[in-house]
């Protein structure tokens, strides 16, 4: 268990959380060390601590704009909208820290995907795998019977959600290449293979040695591509993802301005960081170049598309946690906030990014204390929901992905560990209490990944 009282704790064992997790999830990308170097030369950082379901402070910068109708080729992105405004019919609540009271409104229409069966609860906050979980009734909060932690079905039910929002690589062990990640992604007959480091092992000199000259001098892996000519993608990487429908395939790189490998170290110049997208079944056309910016400002990482892959997000660590995300269809941006909030990912969002549906999202928006929960459609028509959040603390809070259809008709658990009390909501519809819960879940407890 993690002591809430003990953020260096905490720190060293997300540390350790992250090495195991990221070598389970997926491969840590290649400008880990970098990022990690330039954190400590800049004046703002921001520490990531995961506590059992603990919310991830994770900012999310999306940068791409893609046009045209034709879902094989890569658009202009020459406009984009403001979509700051609240869209018409958006549903706004209140919850309090210990609701005496339940508010009601328009009931939601029935799901087209169902309704949860049964929340899981455990009076702690860590996932440990001897204890006794909750089996509660969604609709009224009782506990209808108990059942042992199983850390495998958790694992399996993350996995199955996980592998909706992106493409899985293999990952083939090459003794050739000691000391890197080596992932590979096969779209058609295309096949694109990089390689990166170990993220967790925050220290070039503790990297190893022999994978060191294969990097260059801004931590880049070489990317091969193989099954198509001319391939018009970079030759040299710091990430990169394809998203679950094989569409599109997104890449963050620089032109390095020194020469060497990090064998000589990082250069210690600032450098460009350029996001650019590609159609991942031709990357012998040209692709689109959404955004330069200089590391100093883009301390990004590659977040994952919407489940219908038509939208991408970006998540950066400068200047607090920040959303923006791009209409990959449209070439427009999709204003999330513009007040300046610090916006924070729900439960799982660490792991597979913002979405909880088809082309809808979820985030935490926090504003000189105040909180709100904002959950979009962020295509265009689309509705959102707006819960304001009056715990006295930061609450965990979870959007149950497996029966989201819709924004207006979520449900999503809001749990307070300063008052051991966690609330289920649906939509707007009166309030389902939890006292003596501190964790509830509707994914089985027993595992999570980070922590």
């Amino acid at each position: 268990m993690t002591n809430p009282h003990d953020p260096d704790a905490d720190a060293r064992i997300d540390e350790m959380a992250r090495a195991a997790g990221d070598a389970l999830r997926h491969p840590a990308p290649a400008d880990g060390v970098t990022r990690a170097r330039r954190s400590s030369r800049t004046k703002q950082t921001t520490r990531l601590a995961l506590a059992g379901t603990a919310v991830v402070a994770l900012a999310v910068v999306g940068v791409v704009a893609l046009g045209g109708s034709d879902a094989k080729r890569v658009g202009p992105a020459d406009t984009v909208a403001d979509t700051s405004t609240v869209p018409d019919g958006t549903l706004v609540t209140t919850l309090a820290p210990i609701v005496t009271t339940q508010q009601t409104s328009t009931v939601p229409e029935p799901s087209t995907v169902g309704a949860p069966e049964v929340i899981y609860g455990s009076s702690g906050q860590a996932t440990d795998i001897d204890g006794v979980q909750q089996l509660i009734d969604p609709s009224d909060g009782s506990v209808t019977g108990t059942t042992a932690f199983d850390p495998e079905q958790s694992r399996r039910v993350q996995d199955a959600r996980y592998d909706q929002w992106a493409m899985q690589p293999e990952r083939p062990a090459d003794p050739t290449r000691p000391g890197s990640l080596v992932t590979r992604y096969s779209v058609g007959g295309v096949v694109y293979e990089t390689e990166s480091l170990p993220s967790e092992i925050t220290s070039l000199d503790a990297q190893d040695p022999t994978a060191l000259p294969r990097f260059d001098r801004c931590g880049q892996g070489e990317l091969v591509v193989s099954g198509a000519t001319a391939a018009a993608v970079p030759e040299r990487i710091s990430q990169m993802s394809i998203g679950a429908d094989g569409r599109y395939l997104v890449v963050l790189s620089a032109v390095c301005p020194e020469q060497g490998t990090l064998t000589d170290g990082y250069t210690t110049q600032p450098y460009d960081l350029t996001l650019q997208v590609f159609d991942a079944a031709h990357p012998d056309q040209a692709g689109r170049t959404l955004v330069t910016e200089n590391v100093a400002n883009c301390q990004c990482d590659l977040n994952g598309f919407s489940g219908d892959g038509r939208f991408l997000a970006l998540r950066s660590f400068n200047d607090g946690p920040l959303f923006r995300v791009f209409d990959l269809e449209l070439g427009t941006e999709v204003g999330i906030d513009q007040q300046g909030c610090n916006q924070y990912f729900t439960t799982f969002a660490d792991t597979f990014g913002p979405w909880v549906g088809a082309s809808s999202l979820a985030v935490l928006l926090e504003c000189d204390g105040a909180r709100e929960l904002v959950v979009r459609d962020v295509a265009p028509g689309g509705g959102e929901l707006r819960v304001q959040l009056t715990t006295s603390d930061q609450p965990t809070v979870e959007i149950d992905v497996a029966h989201f259809d819709r924004p207006e008709n979520a449900w999503f658990i809001v749990c307070s560990l300063a008052t051991t009390t966690c609330w289920i909501w649906h939509g707007i519809e009166p309030v389902v209490e939890l006292p003596g819960v501190a964790t509830a879940s509707f994914v089985p407890l027993g595992f999570r990944y980070g922590g």
